[in-house]
Parts: structure tokens; C-alpha cells; sequence
């Protein structure tokens, strides 16, 4: 009886992780679609570069 509980215990503990990770999709989910939730912030940075080009006349 006592590895009974314990396969259940265990079983529960693997799916509740999973069951935290289904309820992240947007309440307009549409069947067949991929959805991906970001954790990390976008980041942005603007550069400003100039370009020069050498053109060489006469040879």
C-alpha cells in the first residue's frame, strides 16, 4: 500500500508542472497555431553608422 501512495505521490508531482505551463496560452487561441511566451524582455539599442565608400577614378 505504501508504494502505491508513493507512485502517486510521484505521478502527481511530475504532472503538476505541466498543468502550470497549459494555462499560459492567450484566451484567443486558435487550433493548430503555435504560441511562444517570452520570458526575457526585449531589448533594444539604437546605432547610428556612417558608411563611406571609396570609389577609385582612372586606374
Amino acid at each position: 500500500m505504501k508504494s502505491l501512495y508513493l507512485n502517486f505521490l510521484w505521478a502527481a508531482l511530475l504532472a503538476f508542472p505541466q498543468f502550470l505551463l497549459a494555462q499560459d496560452y492567450p484566451p484567443d487561441a486558435e487550433p493548430g497555431k503555435c504560441y511562444a511566451k517570452c520570458l526575457i524582455p526585449d531589448e533594444y539599442e539604437n546605432i547610428t553608422e556612417s558608411l563611406f565608400k571609396n570609389f577609385v577614378l582612372g586606374k
